[in-house]
């Protein structure tokens, strides 16, 4: 019967550092196309949280569909 091995606290360290660095990365993400969103509506103000949302759903739409693709057989 196959040990259940355990993670170093290195591999648990590099493992949470890759998580935040993905976190960042993703709201980087976010916040430039909120930029581009802001823009397209020739910076109208009082739209901030609905740019938000729309450039949530957009990237993560985005990163969704590409998991997907790496996902499937070839």
């Amino acid at each position: 019967m196959p040990t259940k091995q355990r993670k170093t606290k290195a591999q648990t360290t590099s493992n949470e550092a890759a998580k935040r660095l993905d976190d960042t990365n993703l709201r980087h993400q976010i916040e430039k196309r909120a930029y581009e969103i802001w823009l397209s509506s020739r910076c109208s103000q009082g739209n901030d949280v609905a740019h938000w949302f729309q450039a949530e759903n957009e990237v993560l739409a985005a990163v969704k569909g590409a998991q997907m693709r790496l996902s499937e057989p070839t």
